[in-house]
């Protein structure tokens, strides 16, 4: 036995024949209907055209897509080689972030790779933010140099 909605009618079927049909009233009553061939015809009709309208609204989605969105699409698609690319900058940024001075690296970390704030990263260092500014500021001066100066970096 299986049940689906058509038209906001929960239809009983039982080996491929549409047996029962339950719907709600104005009051929320709920009525059941047994299924006579003239109704069981008008239900399988009604099933095919719903299919056929999800159908036609799959095989033309392009056309409801304009030219300029479809660009946007194309653009924000990434190839899976810029993504594994990415992936070892990324990386390699991590390692030299943790060949800095001790405060400065795990500061630059929180501030580069966790997105964390100055203030939370000052709470969670217990300084003040002008000195996890200055410290940052630092690490982000000697991670610039030392990626500019290393032979991995040069085709980023």
């Amino acid at each position: 036995m299986k049940k689906i909605i058509i038209d906001d009618y929960e239809i009983t079927i039982q080996n491929g024949v549409y047996t029962k049909a339950i719907y709600r009233d104005f009051n929320g009553n709920e009525i059941k209907v047994e299924l006579d061939k003239k109704l069981q015809k008008e239900f399988k009709k009604r099933r095919r055209e719903e299919f056929n309208m999800i159908y036609e609204r799959r095989k033309h989605i392009d056309l409801y897509i304009t030219d300029d969105e479809k660009e946007i699409l194309l653009v924000n698609k990434k190839s899976l080689d810029d993504e594994v690319e990415e992936k070892i900058a990324e990386e390699e940024i991590i390692k030299e972030i943790w060949k800095l001075p001790s405060p400065q690296n795990k500061r630059v970390f929180m501030k580069l790779i966790n997105k964390y704030s100055l203030t939370k990263i000052a709470k969670i260092e217990g300084t003040s933010i002008p000195a996890i500014k200055f410290s940052i500021d630092k690490g982000m001066e000697s991670l610039r140099k030392n990626i500019k100066n290393s032979k991995k970096f040069k085709k980023f």
